[in-house]
């Protein structure tokens, strides 16, 4: 009695279920809120204990504000629901549909464990134990799509599991389900549970019909508005007594049949559960119901894939697939146009002669030739028997059908315009135009042909209707070089038949598309972006199309439109191109298709991305009438063919949707108004700029492998409401005395500078152009004095100083070039490389100077080792031209950066901080090696002091004053050096962004200190170095007075002797 009850009740209307018997929701009981939003979903969610799902089991979930919750593969699911199953995503769904809170409504979950609530979801689901814990998650008063809020639905979903059994209940508000489709183009509502194995699932009954409007009066366990699965495993439930789990497993016996013509056949559909209706399906047409299909005498027609199919009393759906074939038996198709009408007499004849011949060597017949013919058009239908033990090629099979043919049009005594043959149950062996490596084999219906381990194609069709080649299928969600190539080189196989085949057209743009959504890295490291762009770009530019064409896929979206212009003088009206997106964010890229009805040819205020390309005039002096010139619009949603991986790296992130404009037409335009609506990271952002993608330079001077994004040929302005337009000026224009046409293709889009080095700190600014100054300054007469004087400039000690300070002289010229480049790439590139050339020319000479101490002063004390400063410092300038060669080398654009003109990357890190770390580590533990040596030497020195001092001996002169004051002094040098210019490279690092004003004022202090301390250390404690300034002021004072040379002469003569003959020299 309690089964018939179930069944009579199972979505029987009944009363509706209130709103106030709902499971606790909302805040008061601490609800997680979903942000309002459309097409988003939370986090995962993970449970308590692991929940069982058809066999499966998951530790955590996710919601989606439209109707369901997810644990696997969300990417298999639309806003718009679908039938089932589905592959490959596991889901629960009490409402699915086109559900937007953005305008009214809200959707919060949570996680429970109160006993009440435990006892109450035990006592629902009649379920001997009480479950651990329930998730239950509410949706109310949710609007639809577009923001709309004049009908609003209310449901629930709670989910729970004991450990072993799995339920979940959908609960309906009574009077608050009010919509079931946002727009009349969507499918209605769909409530259900879905496997994932493409085989297990369960719907409510009236899902996608209008009807499932009336779910919150409908029930499958007596109570209106509730309905409750089962979902551990498939099956069917008892609710009202004890649960008999039997679940509709079906069993097709035989599922393989291989037989002869003539014989029977019976398939059985062996299904157990409960209350299951079972239904037989050939080519997906009923053709019996229960469980036993019998075929007598089996004919060719009989042929093909049989599917059982049962549906127990609980919507609960299985599937289960035979196939029939024929031993031996192969069909071909022959079309013939004859030079005549054919009459019935002769098809006859025709028929009687080709019926009961041999052929291949008598190893193969013609059983059947149905023939059937209008006028001269004649198709016949070849059945061949073949002995089962010869195999034969197709060309040999087709060969010989075509002589027996032949041989028949003599008999009959007809003549044939055209003849061709081809396999009908079966698909003929193709090779994909322009890949001889595609090539596909004879194959029979419903056979599935690999390439790759990514690419495949199945032969589709029945035997019924004929075989055909299926659209090549790309399978894979990572792929290897070898499978990624192989895909896009089959997309370019098909471009030629692409152009005028709007089907392969389709297929072309969908697997683009579908490539697009890999991950992005993938395609710039196997290096396919640019095949892809030139994929599209090729077909957009060659289609040929009668009216305005639009695709739209998940990435990206195309419109192309042909406009016609008068020869003579040629113009059009302008051009416009928007795309309206629910969200610019591109993190949610990819989660719904771009929809059509968003690609306009006119322009909102509020409108994603639009371009305006307006017209220019050109008078060609021809008037041959109309002629027709085509433009090309993109927009991408997201940066997998445009990744510059050097301004990636800088900071700089793309911070809207891609707008592409193309097409010959753009030729006779004048610019482009662009206009961007720019994410939310725009708040973040020092800079925004409108960019265009390019890989080289508009005079071509400059080339970018790989592309880059750039501000070259753009005009900026930001207005209010996060949006940024920018002009255009187009280059290429039709000239008066010219016909040729020019294609211009150009991608834009709005970059965000998230660099948080490129912060202003205008004060440390000025204060480090002084510094550089005086440092500029004070070089300059440093290396006057000592380029002056041959005694200074002709010493190891002096050559290594004036070298130092020419380094350091260039790098501080080449310092303030390159920090007012930035708006130029050409020269801020080259400044980059100059400040890196002279900085390791610097820490060179550094190196040299700390040798040469440690050989004169450790290995031979005080021993004079001339010509050794000069052999080093070609080391010295060559070595770090190698190393900025190399670098330029490896990559130009890491020394381009709209904030700082140095190197970057690897550039930077190897180039730059590697050799500059190793040199410096080199340089003090020389100075330390020299010190120790020098306190040993010293220690020796008081030590024969001592000793002459007991003999009464004069002690010896000793040059220990000025040997410990060269090292200090280069010690010292080379300590303020390292830290000014560290803490220079580190105020440009992206890393310590909120050092970066201070690390800049101690940059300038140091730096403003360096030129001066060189002059100090080197010049003022330098002994000859003053005698040199004493001699520039004796001359000087020679030219104002001749009583105050002389008085300073003799001043002079008492110090020094060189100073005496100087001015006897004079006197004379």
């Amino acid at each position: 009695m309690l089964s018939l009850t179930i069944i009579c009740t199972w979505a029987a209307i009944a009363s509706g279920f209130p709103l106030s018997s709902f499971y606790p929701f909302g805040q008061s009981v601490n609800d997680s809120l979903m942000d309002k939003s459309d097409d988003n979903y939370s986090a995962p969610i993970f449970l308590p204990s692991s929940v069982k799902f058809f066999g499966s089991f998951y530790q955590s979930l996710q919601v989606h504000t439209n109707g369901y919750l997810f644990f696997k593969n969300y990417s298999g699911l639309d806003f718009s629901p679908a039938l089932l199953p589905i592959r490959g995503s596991a889901f629960v769904a009490p409402y699915w549909a086109d559900i937007d809170t953005r305008g009214t409504g809200n959707v919060s979950y949570r996680i429970t464990q109160d006993p009440k609530l435990l006892q109450r979801a035990r006592d629902d689901s009649s379920s001997r134990a009480s479950p651990l814990w329930l998730f239950i998650a509410t949706w109310n008063h949710v609007g639809y799509f577009d923001k709309k809020a004049d009908k609003t639905n209310t449901f629930q979903c709670v989910l729970f599991t004991n450990g072993a059994q799995s339920h979940v209940l959908f609960l309906y508000a009574d009077g608050l389900i009010q919509w079931t489709a946002a727009r009349s183009i969507d499918l209605n509502a769909l409530a259900g549970v879905n496997a994932g194995d493409g085989v297990n699932y369960a719907i409510v009954p009236e899902s996608l019909n209008i009807s499932i409007i009336n779910v919150s009066s409908t029930t499958n366990v007596g109570v209106g508005g509730m309905w409750l699965f089962r979902i551990d495993t498939a099956g069917c439930i008892t609710y009202f007594g004890p649960e008999d789990w039997s679940a509709p497993n079906i069993t097709v016996q035989p599922g393989i049949v291989s037989t002869s013509l003539d014989s029977n056949v019976t398939l059985l559909c062996q299904v157990t559960g409960c209350g299951s209706s079972i239904t037989w399906y050939k080519d997906n047409v009923v053709v019996s119901t229960g469980q036993y299909l019998l075929i007598s005498k089996v004919k060719p027609s009989n042929r093909g894939l049989y599917m059982c199919r049962a549906v127990n009393i609980y919507g609960y759906v299985s599937w289960g697939e035979a196939s029939i074939t024929i031993q031996g038996l192969h069909q071909y198709s022959a079309q013939i146009i004859f030079n005549t009408s054919v009459a019935s007499d002769i098809a006859m004849k025709f028929r009687m002669f080709l019926e009961g011949q041999s052929l291949l060597n008598n190893t193969a017949r013609i059983v059947f030739a149905n023939i059937s013919y209008q006028g001269a058009m004649v198709d016949v239908l070849i059945t061949l028997a073949v002995n089962s033990s010869s195999t034969y090629a197709y060309n040999v099979v087709t060969r010989d059908l075509y002589d027996l043919l032949l041989l028949a049009f003599q008999t009959v005594q007809i003549s044939a315009a055209a003849l061709q043959i081809q396999r009908f149950d079966g698909c003929p062996p193709l090779l994909t135009a322009g890949t001889s490596t595609l090539q596909w084999p004879e194959s029979e219906i419903g056979t599935i042909r690999t390439l790759s381990s990514c690419i495949q194609r199945r032969c589709g069709g029945s035997y019924s209707s004929g075989a055909q080649w299926e659209p090549i299928v790309i399978t894979c969600s990572s792929f290897t070089p070898n499978d990624l190539s192989t895909a896009v080189s089959i997309l370019e196989s098909l471009l030629s038949d692409s152009l005028s085949n709007p089907e392969v057209a389709n297929f072309l743009l969908q697997n683009v598309d579908k490539l697009l959504q890999i991950d992005p890295n993938t395609i710039y490291e196997l290096n396919v972006g640019a095949r892809l762009l030139n994929i599209l770009n090729f077909y957009s530019n060659n289609a040929i199309i009668n009216q305005t064409t639009v695709f739209a896929g998940r990435t990206f979206a195309i419109q192309l439109e042909d406009v016609d212009v008068i020869n003579g003088v040629q113009c059009f009206s302008g051009k416009n191109f928007s795309v309206d997106l629910d969200s610019v964010d591109l993190a949610l890229a990819g989660n719904r298709s771009i929809d059509k009805g968003s690609i306009r040819s006119s322009s909102t205020e509020n409108t994603t991305a639009s371009v305006f390309v307006t017209s220019q005039c050109s008078n060609t002096g021809s008037s041959n009438g109309a002629s027709q010139y085509r433009l090309t619009f993109y927009t991408f949603i997201q940066n997998t063919l445009f990744q510059s991986r050097v301004q990636d790296k800088n900071g700089f992130k793309l911070g809207s949707i891609i707008i592409s404009v193309g097409g010959n037409a753009t030729a006779l335009a004048d610019s482009l108004l662009l206009s961007f609506q720019v994410t939310k990271a725009a708040e973040k952002a020092s800079n925004i700029s409108a960019v265009q993608w390019i890989t080289n330079s508009v005079d071509g001077s400059n080339m970018y492998p790989g592309g880059v994004w750039s501000t070259e040929g753009i005009r900026t302005t930001r207005k209010a409401n996060n949006t940024v337009t920018a002009v255009v000026q187009l280059w290429s224009k039709v000239r008066s005395n010219k016909k040729t046409v020019k294609v211009f293709q150009g991608n834009f889009g709005i970059l965000l500078d998230l660099n948080p080095g490129g912060v202003d700190c205008p004060a440390a600014d000025i204060l480090s152009a002084i510094g550089i100054i005086v440092s500029l300054i004070t070089l300059l007469f440093f290396l006057i004095t000592y380029l002056s004087s041959s005694r200074l400039r002709t010493s190891e000690h002096g050559l290594v100083l004036i070298n130092m300070g020419i380094a350091l002289l260039c790098l501080y010229a080449v310092f303030m070039l390159a920090s007012y480049s930035t708006p130029v790439p050409a020269l801020c590139g080259t400044g980059a490389a100059f400040v890196h050339y002279f900085m390791l020319v610097y820490f060179m000479w550094t190196g040299v100077e700390a040798v040469i101490l440690f050989i004169k002063l450790v290995i031979v004390f005080s021993s004079d080792i001339r010509h050794l400063a000069l052999k080093l410092g070609l080391v010295a300038w060559l070595v770090p031209f190698l190393v900025v060669i190399i670098s330029v080398g490896a990559g130009h654009n890491y020394y381009i950066n709209q904030n700082y003109c140095r190197p970057s990357w690897l550039p930077f890190y190897v180039g730059l901080i590697l050799p500059f770390l190793a040199i410096y580590v080199f340089n003090w533990t020389m100075f330390s090696i020299i010190m120790v040596s020098l306190c040993r030497h010293w220690a020796k020195l008081r030590q024969a002091r001592q000793q002459r001092k007991a003999a009464r001996d004069p002690p010896p002169k000793s040059g220990s004053d000025f040997t410990l004051r060269h090292v200090v002094n280069s010690a010292g040098l080379a300590l303020i050096l390292g830290l000014g210019w560290g803490f220079g490279l580190a105020a440009s690092s992206n890393d310590i962004s909120a050092l970066a004003c201070t690390l800049q004022f101690l940059f300038s202090v140091f730096v403003s200190c360096q030129g001066v301390l060189i002059l100090l250390f080197h010049g003022v404690r330098s002994k000859d170095v003053r005698t040199v300034w004493a001699s520039w002021l004796h001359w000087l004072s020679g030219k104002l007075s001749f009583s105050c040379c002389r008085q300073s002469t003799k001043v002079l003569v008492l110090k020094n002797s060189e100073v005496i003959q100087n001015d006897r020299a004079m006197k004379v």
